[in-house]
């Protein structure tokens, strides 16, 4: 199984996934760092939608843990975690949430 964000068109219908990891990687490698930076929403990321109301503490979230992967960069799996989370931020900055909704799953 799969942790991916689905970016969807809300006048349209259609939809973008993005891969993120795999959902053993989430359990093992996200959940834990989220436990130790205190990262509530990255925490719920698996079965979550973004409303306008988190979008900013998100993308907070997503800097906080983006600095600490790449404090471990020399691991390669945590250079792959810092590539996904920069493409989640980009996905996040560019929405307008008004015309597309962001979910993860």
């Amino acid at each position: 199984m799969t942790v991916d964000l689905c970016k969807t068109n809300l006048l349209n219908g259609e939809n973008e996934f993005t891969f993120i990891c795999f959902a053993e990687q989430y359990t093992r490698l996200w959940m834990p760092i989220a436990d130790e930076l205190n990262l509530e929403l990255i925490r719920v990321l698996s079965g979550w939608t973004l409303t306008q109301e988190y979008k900013q503490a998100f993308l907070e979230e997503l800097e906080i843990l983006k600095q600490y992967t790449i404090s471990k960069s020399s691991e390669p799996e945590f250079k792959r975690m810092t590539s996904r989370i920069e493409e989640i931020i980009e996905i996040v900055v560019s929405a307008n949430l008004e015309e597309y909704e962001i979910s993860f799953g």
